[in-house]
C-alpha cells in the first residue's frame, strides 16, 4: 500500500467535512413537489403545445395598433394590423368597411386568421370621395358581436385631391 503525502492527506480531511456538509445544506432545497402541483402548469400550455396567456387581463379582446390611419392618395392598398388577445390559432377575425355618412354604407366586409396573437387586415381598392369622407373599419372575432376594435381611414388631401 502507497502512503499519501502530508499536504494531500491534510487537504483530504478538510475538503471531505466541507464537501459532505454542503450536500446536507443543498438537500433541503432539492424540488420533491409532487405531481399533482405540476398539472397547473399543463393547463397553461394548449392542446397544440403552445404557451397561453393566463391573465386574461384585457376587456377588448380585438384592437387595432391605430385608431385612424391617413391614406396617401396615390396608395391603392391599406394593411391594417391589429391584435386579438387571447384567441386561440387559427381564430378567424371577422370585419366590416363602413362609409360614415348620413347613411353608413357597408363596403366591404370578410374575415382574416389570427395568428400568434395578430391580424393582417390587407384592404385592396381603399378610395375616398372627396377629402371630407371617412371610412372606419370595424373587426372582431367571429361570433362575438358585442366587442368590436374600429380605426379610421382618411384621406391624405392635396390640392389635387381637394379638387376633386
Amino acid at each position: 500500500m502507497s502512503r499519501l503525502p502530508v499536504h494531500t492527506k491534510a487537504m483530504l480531511t478538510r475538503v471531505v467535512p466541507i464537501s459532505a456538509l454542503l450536500l446536507v445544506i443543498l438537500f433541503k432545497f432539492q424540488n420533491c413537489a409532487p405531481p399533482s402541483q405540476m398539472d397547473a402548469v399543463t393547463n397553461v400550455i394548449g392542446p397544440d403545445g403552445q404557451v397561453r396567456i393566463v391573465d386574461q387581463w384585457s376587456e377588448q379582446k380585438v384592437v387595432f395598433l391605430s385608431p385612424s390611419v391617413v391614406v396617401p392618395e396615390t396608395q391603392q392598398v391599406v394593411d391594417l394590423q391589429g391584435l386579438c388577445i387571447g384567441s386561440h390559432k387559427g381564430q378567424l377575425i371577422r370585419y366590416q368597411v363602413v362609409e360614415l355618412k348620413e347613411n353608413p354604407e357597408v363596403l366591404d366586409e370578410g374575415s382574416v386568421e389570427c395568428v400568434g396573437g395578430g391580424f393582417e387586415l390587407p384592404l385592396a381598392q381603399v378610395q375616398f370621395s372627396s377629402c371630407s369622407s371617412r371610412l372606419q373599419v370595424r373587426a372582431a372575432r367571429d361570433g362575438d358581436d358585442t366587442n368590436y376594435a374600429e380605426t379610421v381611414l382618411r384621406p391624405e388631401c392635396t390640392d389635387t385631391f381637394a379638387n376633386k
